[in-house]
């Protein structure tokens, strides 16, 4: 997959791709400039005669499902935009309003670009693997070379290039994405070498996963596993390969635990602050704010339930509420969970349109088929409990990146 015709659309579209995959791990910066990368090449095209030429965005017949899944991400944005109306204009609304840009350019951009074939997106889904590698190995040499107490058993994490939540969701993806390349053949490497590579980094990945003790990851990489047993042993009959999969899971897990200290901190520190939450105490402790953020959004969404409070109050109804039911409270944070953080801020007419844009990459027979991209997916949702993933630059960012792609090449593949 090698860069050799600079005169290709299809070429630069990968250029800009290995730009946004690499700084999801690095750099915030990076990303965005890549994906205005990805938007300006949406308003150019290639004649017969490989010139270049501008065009105005032309319209899509929209007759592919996964091309339907892209076209109903703007509605977000609109909604954000509207919210704005019955709240203030505020600082923070504002905010979020950026925030919901690249669901609106972003999905519009992919249907004005070419679609990625599957050589494509697996080209761009082994930088993800190899960057995902060479980050573990950075933050393993800091940790084994330099001592320092990262205070695990107080809620901290290991020293990750980015949030380490956001982190430990790419690590886990990262990992499935390693096996997938490695045991389903990808058209792009016929060596059987190169395929044991990507089982191996497979492994070390998912052992990095564990280690890195963020519980999202956890949960991801468990339920990336679970999606892959079913698979291969409900859609493709490869029954030994089910078992010496669920048996080497089991053991990796419990060897982590066995070993790992991080892991035995990790859950000590997780069960000790759930007893600080039901003493009524753990006024400064994560999970405990996190939790009571949960009492938080519910309260809202019963005094504004059905268009929320919008995204120009929410902030400040977060404030009121924890000023008055927690007063005690070291942070006032947002709901953490995003299905919540619908209902608080757009209420239950905003969360239904939510819920029928998220669940459109998974509504056609195709993309729930498409084994790497119904684990992002499923994975993704499922961090939704537990995270306002969409409250922050890098949330966003992953969850576009790896839906407009997988979109892109489901729209290449999919037919009417």
């Amino acid at each position: 997959m090698a860069f050799r015709n600079w005169s290709s659309h299809k070429n630069w579209v990968l250029f800009f791709g290995v730009v946004v995959i690499s700084s999801l791990f690095y750099s915030r910066f990076i990303l965005s400039i890549g994906m205005f990368g990805w938007i300006a090449l949406s308003f150019f095209e290639v004649t017969d005669d490989k010139r270049w030429r501008f065009r105005f965005w032309h319209r899509f017949s929209g007759s592919k499902p996964a091309q339907q899944a892209l076209a109903a991400f703007p509605l977000f944005f609109l909604l954000v935009g509207l919210s704005l109306f019955w709240s203030d204009w505020s600082e923070f609304g504002l905010s979020r309003l950026r925030l919901a840009l690249p669901f609106f350019a972003l999905p519009l951009a992919f249907l004005h670009l070419p679609p990625l074939k599957q050589k494509d997106l697996d080209f761009l889904l082994s930088i993800l693997v190899f960057c995902a590698a060479l980050s573990a190995i950075y933050i393993l040499f800091k940790v084994f070379f330099f001592s320092t107490d990262y205070h695990l058993n107080q809620g901290k994490s290991l020293p990750t290039p980015v949030s380490h939540v956001r982190y430990g969701l790419l690590i886990a993806i990262s990992s499935l994405t390693a096996f997938n390349l490695s045991y389903f053949k990808s058209p792009l490497f016929s060596s059987s070498v190169v395929r044991s590579i990507f089982f191996i980094l497979f492994l070390s990945l998912s052992m990095f996963t564990v280690y890195l003790s963020v519980r999202t990851g956890w949960v991801a990489l468990a339920a990336g596993l679970g999606i892959l047993v079913f698979h291969l042993g409900y859609r493709l009959g490869n029954r030994k390969e089910v078992f010496a999969l669920i048996v080497s899971s089991i053991f990796l897990f419990a060897l982590s635990y066995a070993f790992f200290p991080t892991v035995n901190e990790k859950i000590n520190y997780t069960l000790n602050d759930w007893q600080q939450l039901e003493a009524g105490q753990g006024w400064f402790s994560s999970d405990a704010t996190r939790w009571r953020s949960l009492a938080v959004g519910g309260q809202i969404f019963l005094e504004h339930p059905y268009l929320g409070a919008g995204a120009g109050d929410i902030r400040k109804e977060v404030n009121l509420a924890f000023e008055d039911r927690y007063p005690k409270s070291g942070k006032n944070i947002l709901p953490h969970n995003q299905y919540l953080y619908w209902l608080a801020a757009y209420g239950l007419l905003g969360f239904l349109l939510c819920i029928a844009i998220v669940i459109q990459p998974l509504g056609f027979k195709e993309g729930r088929r498409k084994i790497g991209h119904l684990q992002v997916q499923s994975i993704l949702l499922l961090s939704f409990l537990v995270e306002a993933t969409w409250q922050s630059s890098l949330g966003v960012g992953i969850y576009v990146v790896f839906t407009v792609l997988y979109l892109s090449n489901l729209s290449d593949e999919t037919k009417s």
